[in-house]
């Protein structure tokens, strides 16, 4: 990961929340990559924008983030993250891409993408993939040329989050 590349090892945690990934890049997850045998990932609160992987690999993918969980007893939550602009040079997962499978035994773990502001993700087996209350808007930004990316007003991620959705987390900058 350009920004970030974190490990939950066996079956721990990897908690990612309210945080800015901009203009990084890598050959894998341009704003960052999350990892864990069979723990649970949530990425919760977060903004990526601008980042990209490039390379010559078969695993460039993830332009903003790439999340791999080795066996279908992870878990994948993204709540309330905000995607623009991320690019993979080889068109897998421009926002993002999760290999909920690494091993490629059994089903896929579970994934959770709700109430999030995206446009391209790929789920690699994607059989337990649950997807609700995703925008597909520009966000508005305030003054991306001054790396202000805060929300406008207008903007169709106001209060589109849900606080039901992380955890325990309840204040919200916009």
């Amino acid at each position: 990961g350009g920004g970030l590349h974190l490990s939950g090892g066996y079956d721990g945690l990897v908690a990612l929340e309210n945080n800015l990934f901009l203009g990084n890049y890598s050959t894998r997850g341009g704003g960052a990559y999350l990892y864990t045998v069979q723990g649970a990932i949530t990425v919760a609160n977060n903004t990526l924008a601008h980042n990209y992987t490039t390379g010559d690999t078969d695993q460039n993918d993830g332009g903003g983030l790439r999340i791999e969980t080795y066996f279908p007893q992870g878990v994948v939550n993204l709540y309330n993250d905000i995607f623009w602009t991320n690019t993979s040079d080889n068109g897998l997962g421009g926002d993002f891409y999760v290999d909920d499978n690494v091993s490629g035994v059994g089903s896929g773990a579970t994934v959770n993408v709700c109430n999030n502001n995206l446009r391209i993700f790929h789920c690699r087996v994607g059989d337990r993939l649950v997807t609700n209350g995703n925008l597909y808007r520009d966000p508005l930004f305030l003054d991306t040329n001054q790396a202000n990316y805060r929300l406008r007003y207008g903007s169709p991620c106001l209060d589109a989050g849900t606080n039901l959705s992380t955890r325990g987390i309840t204040n919200d900058c916009d």
